[in-house]
């Protein structure tokens, strides 16, 4: 009998040998529209002193992208704009493993307290799964998209 040995997620920065599998990583064709593509992403971090990209690994294979903002003002806060896990490797735990790995990144290297986010209202299946990681709706809007909030302890 044999085991198959588990894969480990882990988050590495996005940078000059990595950026262009981030890149070509795509959710799948229905999801398009609520989420920006990751060169997008890549681009729009670069006037943000305080924006970080992250790619997420299974193993040594990225298999999703992340980009986070803390803002200067509110030093306690980090804020995912981006989170996605490309469309092959969906369905499979490994956002909900992702997502507790970032709220750690966040609370231990960045000092993070809160963290927020935004979700298109008729992004169901992405609120579903925050609202699964412990994310609560503060129903309030912003830029037309809801507000959900995450309390490190």
């Amino acid at each position: 009998m044999t085991t198959e040995k588990s894969k480990q997620v882990t988050l590495r920065p996005i940078v000059l040998n990595n950026w262009k599998k981030a890149i070509s990583l795509q959710v799948h064709e229905d999801q398009r529209r609520f989420v920006s593509s990751n060169i997008h992403s890549i681009a729009e971090s670069r006037f943000y002193e305080t924006a970080y990209n992250y790619g997420i690994y299974e193993d040594e294979d990225m298999i999703g992208f992340i980009l986070i903002y803390n803002p200067p003002d509110e030093p306690k806060l980090g804020h995912i704009v981006r989170f996605m896990i490309d469309g092959n490797h969906q369905k499979k735990g490994l956002g909900k493993q992702s997502i507790k790995l970032l709220i750690d990144l966040l609370s231990t290297q960045f000092s993070k307290k809160k963290v927020t986010l935004t979700v298109i209202p008729e992004n169901h299946g992405a609120r579903d799964f925050y609202e699964n990681v412990g994310f609560v709706n503060t129903n309030e809007l912003v830029d037309g998209e809801i507000k959900y909030k995450y309390d490190i302890k």
